[in-house]
């Protein structure tokens, strides 16, 4: 049986009327099953091995209570998969999170959820589990990469005790560096939807946005493979020297 069968079978549902010894060694036997499942899921090594348009790729997009990465939580996540350089649409990815946070009613009106939507969705524990099977093995790619990994490595340890890091490529780096002065910094994923004429039927949902997103990853890859990049090792390289060069404009860019 599998790690992620064992896991549903078992995850969260102690046996009735169970001692604490018992309690205790299923919730080791849980703690080691996760930490396999996290394993199995780590993210493909952006190595020259990864082509570009060989391998398989998830966009993903959080909504959080807030833009605070130690104190806010992850409310749900969307995800989208990219296989032979389409988008899967009958395989997305989109769960809200069952969790008893309180919600700000000024940030309710960039997301959108109410208490009704948290009451009704999933354990946050099997949402995470979801969606780590969910991406197994792929390349990871958000937009402003590092709030969504902070946000998604400290809801990882917060509900089911695990380290697991997604290590993102950030398409708010790629974007200006494939197409450069195209977008004005300051205009964001917004910039670049309208700039490649990417329509969007609603913004701030883990869903769509992560749909929109994968719509402006695709664009990239084509530009990337134009302008010579084979694989994640080459492009993720060019990308560190990029940032480099937005940091210390004046430094060489090697």
């Amino acid at each position: 049986m599998s790690v992620w069968n064992r896991l549903r079978n078992r995850l969260w549902r102690p046996a009735p009327h169970a001692d604490t010894s018992a309690e205790a060694v299923q919730q080791r036997d849980m703690t080691l099953m996760l930490k396999q499942l996290a394993r199995e899921a780590a993210p493909a090594r952006l190595g020259p091995g990864s082509t570009l348009s060989g391998q398989g790729l998830i966009v993903f997009d959080l909504e959080t209570t807030g833009l605070d990465t130690r104190r806010d939580e992850v409310l749900s996540v969307g995800a989208v998969t990219l296989d032979n350089q389409a988008i899967c649409l009958g395989d997305t990815f989109s769960r809200i999170l069952a969790t008893p946070t309180a919600l700000d009613p000024d940030n309710q009106l960039i997301h959108g959820l109410t208490r009704h939507d948290l009451e009704h969705g999933t354990p946050p524990q099997q949402a995470l589990v979801d969606l780590l099977r969910y991406a197994s093995g792929r390349v990871w790619l958000a937009y402003h990469a590092e709030f969504d990994r902070r946000m998604l490595r400290r809801a990882m340890m917060q509900w089911l005790g695990i380290r697991f890091d997604p290590a993102p490529l950030d398409l708010a780096e790629l974007a200006p560096m494939l197409c450069p002065g195209m977008v004005a910094p300051a205009d964001g994923l917004d910039g670049w939807l309208h700039a490649f004429k990417i329509d969007v039927c609603a913004r701030h949902d883990a869903a769509v946005d992560a749909m929109v997103t994968a719509e402006l990853a695709l664009i990239l890859l084509t530009r990337a493979r134009q302008q010579g990049y084979e694989n994640w090792g080459q492009l993720n390289q060019a990308r560190q020297r990029w940032r480099r060069q937005q940091l210390h404009p004046d430094g060489p860019m090697g």
